[in-house]
């Protein structure tokens, strides 16, 4: 659908824990930025996506983070679980580094090197 709207389709590939492998996503084009010269993920320097999700969702995601989450958002805990608005945060592969941005903080940084090197295993021997 993404591809016949913007002429452009980007597929997400990540670890899924709930299958306890690797699986695939469409991402809606409007919420990804590349490198502007790029051509490919190959030639893009990096990649962002602005992500939507309810904050407790995001509170499970990073769960050393559910203070600072809270707090970049100036909302108590109890106001997270009633509400539990939908807010925007980023995901940032730069280089070899993946980085979770909520506002002003970086919620996770790792390096995803070992992740390509397993896709491009599981790619070679299907």
């Amino acid at each position: 659908r993404y591809l016949f709207l913007s002429r452009l389709g980007v597929i997400k590939i990540y670890w899924d824990q709930r299958i306890d492998d690797f699986n695939i996503a469409p991402v809606d084009p409007r919420n990804v930025r590349f490198s502007p010269k790029a051509t490919s993920y190959r030639d893009t320097q990096y990649a962002i996506e602005k992500v939507k999700k309810p904050v407790m969702e995001i509170c499970e995601l990073f769960p050393g983070q559910r203070e600072a989450i809270l707090s970049e958002l100036s909302i108590t805990s109890d106001q997270a679980i009633l509400k539990n608005q939908e807010v925007e945060y980023f995901e940032a592969w730069i280089g070899k580094t993946v980085y979770f941005k909520l506002k002003n903080k970086i919620l996770k940084e790792y390096q995803h090197r070992e992740l390509l090197t397993q896709l491009k295993q599981i790619f070679k021997q299907k």
